[in-house]
């Protein structure tokens, strides 16, 4: 900006000088034929294209040395598994050595230990930019925190040989979307991929148990549980508002205690005829319209339908359930039906308004 007979005034492309008043004007206007200014003009242009060029220097340099020069770092972790990081495919390979029974560690760290490598694992300061993670032959466990936070990792992909995932090993990471789990998997671990982007995931026949937190908060839409899987953990895919479709097959007789809740767009699900109990909040705020008691069940824990506005129909198969928590049905829509054996109604009906079932709710036998 430049100071000429009173007027701010600054290069315009068009030819022009604009003032700081009075917008556009014509350059000549207030310098005359000055030809100082004039070559001012030019030098302002020249400079422009200066930086210009030199913008373009840099964006291909960097362009060149991720792409064109690529960059491996490698190193073996304390317990003897090979890592091994290209800048250029932006790939994370991990191979067992001789030196390791295919098991990797469970590192413990947080934020608070994000320069600690005590805590982290090695490969960890590539988070930022890693997009494919491979498992090599002979890992059979993917330890705790080993891709946590690794929020532009898109593809992962395992050898058969994995059989557990660890603690947060997936965690937040966003960009994962669709996963094939190997043939031998038997365990998820607790969080294993909490707050990711997982839409599309299929299970192996195999799989045995699914833990804590697992899926919570993903993005899941729909999941199939394979016959074999015998337990699902406490809020294992709680808060998946996309989760519509939940297939469980087989004979399961663990499902923990707010697996399904804050699932709004769960509209119907079956319990499989092994579950002895409903777990607490098990149901809770989230989409159901129908669920259906099997008959094997004696226990149902508190709040289970709490907040659960769109249930229509709940039907109650058991005839021998005992125990009852006094906020069982608290919270469960208003206008809901309750289907009940016909030889259970009178001793349904009482349990059912004296533990939480809205008096306008009906209850009715079949």
């Amino acid at each position: 900006m430049y100071e000429v007979e009173g007027y701010k005034v600054t290069y315009s492309v068009e030819g022009k000088w604009e003032d700081g008043y009075f917008g556009l004007v014509d350059f000549s206007k207030h310098m005359g034929n000055n030809e100082s200014y004039y070559r001012m003009e030019i030098m302002v242009k020249k400079k422009l294209i200066a930086v210009g060029v030199l913008g373009i220097i840099v964006a291909v340099g960097v362009v060149c040395r991720y792409m064109l020069m690529p960059k491996n770092f490698s190193g073996v972790d304390s317990v003897g598994i090979a890592w091994e990081y290209n800048t250029g495919t932006r790939t994370l390979t991990l191979e067992k050595t001789t030196d390791n029974k295919g098991e990797m560690r469970d590192y413990e760290g947080g934020c608070e230990d994000a320069d600690d490598p005590e805590f982290l694992p090695p490969w960890h300061v590539f988070q930022g930019e890693c997009q494919k993670v491979v498992f090599g032959k002979g890992i059979t466990s993917i330890g705790a925190l080993t891709c946590s936070g690794f929020g532009r990792l898109s593809k992962v992909v395992f050898s058969n040989d994995v059989r557990k995932i660890g603690y947060s090993a997936f965690e937040e990471c966003k960009c994962l979307k669709i996963i094939t789990f190997p043939e031998k998997l038997q365990m998820i671990g607790a969080s294993a991929f909490e707050k990711s982007g997982l839409k599309k995931v299929k299970l192996n026949k195999g799989l045995r148990s699914i833990e804590e937190w697992a899926f919570c908060e993903s993005d899941i839409e729909t999941i199939g549980i394979p016959e074999t899987v015998e337990r699902i953990g406490d809020c294992a895919f709680k808060d998946c508002e996309k989760l519509k479709n939940v297939t469980i097959t087989g004979e399961m007789q663990v499902i923990g205690s707010h697996a399904f809740q804050g699932c709004l767009q769960l509209e119907k699900i079956g319990l499989p005829d092994k579950i002895l109990t409903v777990e607490e909040c098990l149901f809770a705020e989230s989409g159901i319209t129908e669920v259906c008691i099997p008959k094997n069940v004696t226990t149902v824990k508190g709040y289970v339908w709490r907040n659960t506005h769109y249930i229509e129909r709940l039907r109650i198969e058991g005839t021998d359930i005992q125990n009852v928590s006094l906020h069982a049905f608290e919270g469960i829509n208003s206008k809901v039906t309750v289907e009940v054996p016909k030889e259970k109604y009178d001793e349904y009906k009482e349990m059912l308004y004296t533990h939480g079932l809205p008096e306008t709710a009906k209850v009715v036998a079949y």
